[in-house]
């Protein structure tokens, strides 16, 4: 800085952010007429998907959820909200492949 031609300091001041990821919280859930639950996510947690979605009791803990292809090293998609709350609607919205 000592060697600088022109030397500019200043201060800023700017309010929090959340980080903007292109990688959204995205799952799809399958329930079939067995309660078989299959569970594709776009995190690379898989185990921790299925350990909170097992907190259901409806749900007991099985395989782990299908990654999907892109997507899931945000570190802002560490907190599993979703899954679980699509699992239960899948769920409530009945078997996968039967006419309603």
């Amino acid at each position: 800085m000592a060697a600088a031609e022109i030397v500019i300091e200043r201060s800023f001041t700017t309010r929090p952010v959340h980080q903007g990821y292109i990688e959204p919280h995205a799952c799809l859930i399958s329930v079939g007429a067995d309660n078989k639950t299959t569970i594709w996510s776009s995190s690379q947690g898989q185990f921790m998907v299925r350990a909170m979605t097992a907190y259901s009791p409806e749900f007991p803990e099985r395989h782990p959820p299908i990654p999907a292809e892109i997507g899931g090293a945000s570190a802002a998609k560490t907190i599993v909200y979703l899954e679980p709350l699509a699992t239960l609607l899948a769920k409530k919205s009945g078997p996968s492949g039967e006419d309603g």
